[in-house]
């Protein structure tokens, strides 16, 4: 089980909302819901809503410019950050629900705490 604060709910939706992945709901019975099918939403999509555009230029040491030269990494960094970009591109929301990774038993809980 996944715990949210309604806050941080909220914000997530707001996004996925503006990016036009969901439509919410007003009222008593109100609530989100897809705006197009769940197999025409890519994971990427719901990614960038959320977090942004990836960088391409991802630092695991958090730095403008590498204190060391040069990226001791060399290209790995943007070869993996080329591969999750095509992952997620390559599957949908309606393949995350076929998978196993989803179980419909549990779910994602709001609290009212920050």
């Amino acid at each position: 089980m996944i715990s949210v604060s309604e806050p941080h709910a909220a914000k997530v939706f707001q996004r996925l909302t503006r990016a036009g992945l969901v439509n919410s709901l007003r009222g008593p019975s109100g609530g989100v819901e897809l705006a197009v099918p769940a197999s025409k939403i890519t994971l990427y999509e719901v990614y960038e809503a959320i977090e942004g555009k990836p960088s391409s230029d991802y630092c695991l040491i958090n730095k403008q410019h590498c204190p060391f030269g040069s990226c001791i990494f060399g290209g790995m960094l943007t070869r993996i950050n080329e591969e999750f970009i095509k992952y997620l591109s390559s599957r949908t929301l309606a393949d995350l629900v076929r998978s196993d990774l989803f179980d419909e038993t549990k779910g994602i809980t709001t609290s009212n705490k920050n």
